[in-house]
């Protein structure tokens, strides 16, 4: 007895199934690439943050240095990101930026441990 004919809803079903194994398998690959591209950087960078010239830094630096290793965190998050969603960052003339206050005591050791709370704390 030959099998019972496909219906609609069948096929839908296999469609959708289908639709989204491509959909992962596209999205795996699309993170493997990122992660090619941007690991090797992240991982100079937290190097660079963990040697002995970053923390022998004069506390006066450390305020200014901080801002800049945050604002290079922020950059390449935003990158990453957009690569893996496949879009690109919007310009930064776009977005309005609230001055930074360079004045005030700030601990290094915070700097590979924090970063602002809408952004992962790696970028790899």
């Amino acid at each position: 007895m030959p099998p019972p004919p496909s219906t609609l809803a069948t096929k839908l079903a296999q469609t959708l199934s289908q639709n989204l194994l491509d959909i992962a398998k596209a999205a795996l690959l699309r993170s493997e690439e990122g992660q090619q591209i941007f690991c090797p950087i992240s991982a100079i960078w937290d190097n660079y943050l963990q040697t002995d010239v970053v923390c022998k830094l004069p506390t006066r630096l450390h305020k200014p240095f901080t801002v800049l290793c945050t604002e290079i965190s922020s950059v390449a998050n935003k990158h990453f990101d957009a690569y893996i969603k496949g879009t690109y960052p919007a310009p930064a003339s776009q977005k309005p930026q609230s001055p930074i206050s360079l004045s005030g005591n700030t601990d290094l050791l915070t700097l590979t441990t924090t970063a602002p709370p809408s952004l992962p704390t790696s970028y790899a």
